[in-house]
């Protein structure tokens, strides 16, 4: 494991890229902070997730977190050296300066592993394979090869950064650099079918019934949590999601949301609003299919939202969404336009409880 932040990342990304192409299992913390370059180093930001998503050359496997409390820091780190061992690949947990400086008390968990993660082993090369014609890089249905750990007899092998075949010896040719990467690949797929089974691979709160929705990702949990009781206060019907796992997305858990919603709200704190680009790239059939808009909010000046803010943009959402639910006849909706007419400005409140 090591832990940075944005440029320390952006330093040594080539190494993301051979843990890749080699199946190291290594996890990454960045802390993130606003820049870029320098920008302001002591202050947050969330502008990391397109680095830590796509940086690199060439497609290079990896997995990226994204905890969402302090609290939350201590599960999604079991489940990043689960996945890194298991999997053998890289895994980058996003958390920020935000929630890096904070102390807070949290109830002892009475386990280690059990609702919110799974507590994953790397697979072992068999005595028989150790014996006879152990392939390191050997192709499975899942993508993932037995990993001998050192001192094992029998368990040496190349861990190379030129493409190799399965003994880890350099191979260049066209077909046996496709089915390497295909073989990598293959276990991003894989992860993403085990996380859909698991509750802490996303968080999901709020009125089910609701047809206005809230995603987003990392410490804007808190103040996003405050903004939706005060809306709820006034008889709006509003849920959100929050995934953990950035990469693979939890897709059924967040189709299964945008299904539900007619109009979704995405704040992030970054200039270009990454985790709305990303949530509009992914499902677009989707939401196309469904003409479900998708409102975003980007943030970039080094402290967390407010929750007016939140406050004020979800009215904001519900305001110009009007023509569209005239269009639909759907009363339920129209009345909720009413009553947010006949509300006074909000003053703002600030800041927002992270549990």
């Amino acid at each position: 494991m090591t832990a940075t932040s944005g440029p320390g990342l952006s330093l040594m990304i080539e190494s993301l890229g051979l843990a890749s192409i080699a199946e190291i299992p290594v996890v990454i913390v960045n802390v993130q902070r606003a820049g870029p370059s320098t920008g302001l180093p002591t202050k947050m930001s969330q502008g990391d997730l397109f680095l830590a998503l796509y940086g690199g050359h060439g497609d290079a496997p990896r997995f990226v977190l994204a905890p969402d409390s302090v609290k939350d820091c201590y599960y999604q780190m079991i489940n990043a050296f689960s996945l890194a061992e298991y999997y053998q690949m890289p895994v980058i947990v996003l958390a920020d300066q935000a929630m890096a400086a904070r102390v807070e008390t949290v109830p002892y968990p009475e386990k280690i592993c059990g609702e919110w993660n799974e507590c994953l082993e790397r697979q072992l090369p068999s005595a028989a394979e150790l014996a006879g014609d152990y392939r390191r890089f050997r192709e499975s249905e899942d993508g993932i090869s037995p990993m001998s750990s050192p001192g094992m007899e029998g368990g040496i092998y190349l861990a190379e950064s030129l493409e190799h075949n399965e003994y880890g010896y350099p191979d260049q040719t066209p077909k046996n650099h496709q089915r390497m990467m295909a073989k990598r690949a293959q276990k991003v797929e894989a992860a993403r079918r085990r996380l859909s089974q698991w509750k802490g691979a996303a968080r999901r709160w709020g009125d089910k019934d609701a047809k206005f929705g809230i995603m987003g990702w990392g410490s804007t949990r808190g103040v996003v949590r405050e903004a939706m009781e005060q809306l709820r206060q006034l008889g709006i019907k509003i849920e959100a999601l929050y995934p953990h796992t950035i990469s693979p997305m939890p897709d059924k858990a967040v189709s299964e949301f945008i299904e539900s919603k007619e109009a979704i709200f995405i704040p992030e704190l970054n200039h270009s609003s990454q985790f709305a680009r990303m949530v509009e790239h992914r499902y677009y059939q989707q939401l196309d299919a469904g003409d479900i808009h998708i409102h975003m909010l980007g943030k970039e000046e080094g402290v967390p939202f407010t929750i007016s803010e939140i406050y004020e943009a979800v009215l904001k959402m519900i305001k110009k969404e009007r023509q569209n639910w005239v269009d639909k006849q759907d009363r339920e909706l129209l009345a909720t336009y009413q009553t947010i007419q006949q509300l006074p400005a909000q003053t703002g409140t600030q800041g927002g409880a992270d549990e």
